[in-house]
């Protein structure tokens, strides 16, 4: 019942999209901090860096860890609502499960995330583009009951990171605001009340101490 900045019930074919990206989000061809790479056999490895793999390129873990704020799926999702054409929300839902499958999430304490599983990037997702991703493919006969399923099972765990693992400054203002969307977007989960107190005290806090 809590509404998001569209309605997954009212599909506005008219919206704007860019073909080539969707296209090239389809084939696993991504860019991340300016860094073109192509997944072979079109399968995205979320634990894959290309920076240490080139010898031409400086080793730089924000390439392997900015791959996991999947900036790429809102091309995939609009559109998907732009051509109503399933092979974006089909490449969408093996992605999903990629990550999923590859990513489980971390044992508690905040040290050797794994780049999937940086609390900012978690905060950057639960903010944005799993969001929007949720609601453009919601309706998608692509996505099964049990892939839906799984997709609200990874929210809720990414928000339990977030709750368990907050940190400081701008990091922060990211973690708490994927934390309240969690819990607002979604209240009836048992968590959800909690999760919305705890981001903003969290962030009263800070605003006071900064």
């Amino acid at each position: 019942s809590v509404p998001w900045t569209f309605d997954p019930h009212e599909v506005d074919r008219s919206i704007s999209f860019s073909r080539r990206r969707a296209d090239d989000a389809v084939k696993a061809r991504v860019s991340v901090i300016g860094i073109p790479y192509t997944f072979p056999d079109s399968t995205v490895d979320w634990q894959y860096n290309l920076t240490f793999d080139r010898a031409d390129l400086a080793n730089n873990r924000e390439w392997g860890v900015q791959l996991n704020r999947m900036s790429f799926w809102r091309d995939l999702g609009r559109a998907y609502w732009a051509t109503g054409d399933e092979v974006y929300a089909q490449a969408f839902a093996v992605q999903l499960r990629g990550w999923i499958e590859q990513c489980p999430r971390p044992s508690s304490g905040r040290s050797g995330f794994a780049p999937a599983w940086r609390t900012i990037e978690a905060g950057i997702r639960l903010t944005s583009v799993w969001m929007e991703c949720w609601h453009r493919f919601l309706h998608s006969p692509s996505l099964s009951d049990e892939d839906l399923m799984m997709f609200l099972m990874s929210i809720a765990e990414q928000a339990q990171h977030l709750r368990e693992n907050p940190s400081r400054g701008n990091w922060l203002a990211h973690e708490m605001g994927g934390l309240y969307t969690a819990g607002g977007l979604f209240p009836e989960l048992v968590e959800a009340a909690d999760w919305r107190k705890f981001a903003i005290d969290k962030m009263h806090d800070a605003l006071t101490d900064q």
